[in-house]
């Protein structure tokens, strides 16, 4: 503990000073003349058991739980504990500290192992990323920073000894305890769902989660309970979908594993493996490579739990972000909104690349607005972690970008409509909004997508269609994704059928560069170019169900009503507190605080927001408007993703509106604040709508669903694929295979040319001498599913047509190569 003066807030006077006790942040001073540290026994001892740890991974020993427990102390745990310990983070928060080192450990390990990679072959050595090179690596890595600021220990035993005390005496606090028993009943649940049981497990997980956040809400603040209690939430959430399927599964994180398996193959990452985005994605490339290869585990490992295990930090750092702006119990509504929204535990377990960029993401946020720590600094933990998000996801990096030059835009026009010498309340120098630290965010996303991978070719085309899109040039305009129905004022909504038809003539025009005996069905009919819709499958009816059902209410109907009104009223909440904000700042100005300043707690829920933080919270609500608005926007980066995003920036926003909704509608503020969010968390995670049943299926709770019918592989395709990379190859310049799109890159990593493969099976593309590979689904339901303009479209296939006009030369099970 040490002594500092504080000076009195609030009052006319504020001349007068306090004197009070406060522990020091950071790395404590040392008198200057203790001098350098001298090298001791312990420092001798610890270099010789890391040596002795590493050479475990050096020599690529194959040893169950000590490789992995090797692996994982000595590349992220070691440099997280010396971070955490001898870096100097002035900051007013132990956790934050810790999140710091632990994000700065996440980003050394691209960096360096980007490093190596570079430096490899510069030296001759062609396979850098081997556990031999790696473990060397960090082995001196490690050495030097034990060996760093050795003056500070990193373990003080009376400290040690007082947390395990206060663990070992802590009560079993109920939601805590709810939040602990979700986590094995997500696993459990979701592997009695692989292996074709029910769902009331993987139900009643969720069922917990909602259950350990109304006691949360309910209860007094206990900061350490809070964290604990959302991220086991979390990670029961993303769990409980990531874990489905025995395999890689999902949408995107086929070709992220994908690329993962090319650099783990080839032991070097480099663009020629495959020159696309999503190679130039480090965090689904070196990173997972990195830790598979000195820990042992598996890339499937890393993807479907390690990953997630790091993912499920994102709310959690979020909350502390919020605390800083609003109370308590606003920062826990905020946050049930984050974990609510089911882009987080429905898809983000399939898009690692933007779970690692969001982690970045929300510590650029936690440093941007640590007050205790100086701006200058601020700025450039904003900056290096900002080169984490660049490196992780393209995407994420554009919205970024885009909501910050939005928002500095806004700064420039404010400071224009201020009179000068008006206090605008900045409460400190510029950090997100300084110009010079856009430009760096700016030019590092530059200079990665273009001279490092090339891959900025594809960014400046979308924005030419959105360019065009905005200056009312509707040639050759896509449709936009009709995830923007979700979205208040967000354009017309296309049906499937209009989705499906411009891509028949699509179809039809791309034939007419070919010759016609090269199609299979020269003159398709109305049965081929017109084939009926299929409606998604729906979840089975619950208990609820079953007695709406008896009395003539549809299930599935009262379902997606639910969901959708759930999805307006945090629309309606997130515009009302971006209302309350602009209203309250306004009044300020002028001298006079809102009549309606009083949260819960007899607070105000909004301390003050500075004028930058009022132009990022406008900036990123102008970006979100952009991607829903312009249809190019909505296709290539996803509205729903892009929500998300500015959720971890907006949703103390939605809360306040929540709060002051209530307070117009004249409602109990205490009991509402409860009741609300926890009703949207159990409708939004399915926990509740699950007792109904009906409406589309959720992967995580039943083995139904387009997921579930498109994303689970059987064992008879994976034999399928295995067949068709031995059957003999000519089609000339034909592609061998025509396959559904989601096996195209099995197809590649069993070993079939990616030029030989052909992600379109629709019947008017289909050719003669090309395999056809009919999956299980297919084969089975008679359904295939084409992805346009960002939304998915299900329709009856003509497989009796395919048996009339193709060979069959491969059956097992349910699935079959034609040719």
């Amino acid at each position: 503990m040490t002594t500092e003066s504080l000076r009195v807030a609030g009052g006319a006077d504020t001349s007068g000073t306090i004197t009070v006790a406060l522990p020091r942040t950071g790395v404590p001073d040392h008198p200057r003349g203790d001098g350098p540290a001298r090298w001791t026994r312990g420092t001798s001892g610890a270099l010789l058991a890391l040596a002795v740890a590493q050479s475990v991974v050096v020599l690529d020993l194959d040893v169950p739980v000590l490789r992995a427990a090797v692996g994982l102390l000595t590349v992220l745990v070691l440099p997280t504990w010396v971070l955490h310990g001898r870096a100097s983070w002035p900051t007013d928060s132990a956790v934050a500290r810790c999140a710091y080192a632990f994000g700065a450990s996440f980003l050394g390990v691209m960096i360096v192992g980007l490093a190596v990679n570079t430096a490899g072959p510069a030296v001759g050595v062609d396979r850098p990323l081997t556990p031999a090179v790696l473990g060397l690596t960090w082995l001196f890595l490690d050495a030097a920073l034990l060996l760093w600021r050795r003056h500070v220990p990193l373990l003080e035993p009376d400290r040690a000894r007082e947390v395990v005390r206060r663990a070992w005496a802590a009560p079993a606090e109920p939601a805590q305890v709810l939040a602990l028993a979700a986590l094995p009943m997500a696993v459990l649940g979701a592997i009695r769902l692989n292996n074709g049981a029910g769902g009331a497990v993987a139900i009643t997980a969720h069922v917990l989660v909602v259950a350990a956040y109304a006691v949360l809400l309910c209860r007094r603040g206990a900061p350490g309970r809070d964290l604990r209690v959302l991220y086991l939430a979390a990670l029961s959430l993303l769990l409980a979908t990531s874990l489905r399927g025995w395999g890689i599964t999902g949408h995107d994180v086929q070709a992220e594993h994908g690329v993962y398996t090319l650099t783990a193959d080839a032991q070097h990452w480099s663009m020629d493996l495959l020159q696309n985005a999503y190679t130039a994605c480090l965090s689904i490339t070196i990173l997972p490579v990195v830790l598979a290869e000195a820990t042992g585990l598996s890339g499937t490992v890393w993807f479907k739990i390690g990953f997630q295990v790091v993912f499920a930090l994102v709310p959690v750092l979020a909350y502390l972000v919020f605390r800083r702006f609003v109370a308590r119990r606003l920062a826990l509504v905020a946050a049930a909104f984050v974990i609510a929204f089911p882009t987080f535990h429905v898809d983000m377990p399939y898009l690692v690349r933007q779970e690692i960029a969001f982690l970045f993401l929300v510590l650029l946020l936690l440093a941007a607005t640590d007050r205790a720590m100086p701006a200058k600094r601020r700025r450039v933990l904003v900056v290096v972690l900002g080169l984490g998000v660049v490196l992780s996801h393209y995407a994420t990096t554009y919205l970024l970008l885009m909501a910050l030059g939005a928002g500095l835009l806004l700064l420039g026009l404010t400071t224009l409509v201020v009179r000068p010498g008006r206090s605008t309340r900045d409460g400190g120098a510029l950090v997100l909004l300084r110009p010079t630290v856009l430009v760096l965010l700016a030019g590092s996303s530059l200079l990665w997508t273009g001279p490092a991978t090339g891959t900025g070719g594809h960014p400046l085309t979308v924005a030419q269609e959105a360019i065009e899109a905005l200056l009312g040039d509707e040639e050759g305009e896509t449709a936009g994704s009709n995830d923007r129905r979700f979205l208040l004022f967000a354009g017309r909504e296309d049906s499937a059928e209009d989705r499906l038809a411009r891509f028949v003539d699509e179809t039809m025009e791309a034939r007419e560069a070919y010759p016609r005996r090269l199609a299979l069905f020269k003159d398709p009919g109305p049965t081929l170019t017109e084939p009926e819709i299929v409606d998604p499958e729906e979840a089975p009816h619950g208990p609820v169900g079953e007695v709406l059902d008896a009395v003539g209410v549809d299930p599935g109907t009262v379902v997606v009503g639910l969901r959708g009104a759930s999805a307006v009223l945090l629309q309606v909440m997130l515009l009302a507190g971006l209302w309350w904000l602009a209203r309250a700042a306004v009044r300020r100005r002028r001298g006079t605080e809102p009549t309606d300043a009083e949260g819960g707690d007899g607070r105000p829920p909004v301390p003050g927001v500075s004028t930058e933080v009022a132009c990022v919270l406008l900036g990123v609500m102008a970006a979100l408007g952009l991607v829903a608005v312009v249809p190019s926007l909505s296709v290539e980066y996803g509205v729903l993703r892009a929500f998300l995003q500015s959720l971890l920036f907006v949703a103390p926003a939605a809360a306040v509106g929540l709060w002051w909704l209530l307070s117009r509608l004249g409602r109990e503020r205490s009991g509402w604040m409860v009741v609300v969010p926890v009703a949207l968390l159990a409708a939004l995670t399915s926990a509740g709508t699950a007792l109904v049943g009906g409406g589309p299926a959720k992967l995580a709770l039943a083995n139904a669903g387009t997921y579930h019918e498109r994303y689970i592989v059987e064992d008879s395709d994976v034999a399928a694929v295995q067949r068709l990379e031995r059957l003999p190859d000519d089609s000339g310049p034909l592609p061998k295979v025509l396959t559904p799109t989601n096996h195209g890159v099995r197809l590649a990593l069993a070993g079939v040319p990616r030029e030989e493969i052909h992600g379109r099976t629709f019947p008017t593309l289909l050719n003669v001498g090309s395999y056809l590979f009919a999956d299980s689904r297919l084969t089975a339901d008679r359904e295939d599913t084409l992805f346009l303009d960002g939304d998915r479209v299900t329709y009856r296939y003509p497989l009796r047509r395919i048996d009339q006009r193709m060979h069959l030369v491969y059956s097992a099970g349910d699935s079959r190569i034609y040719r």
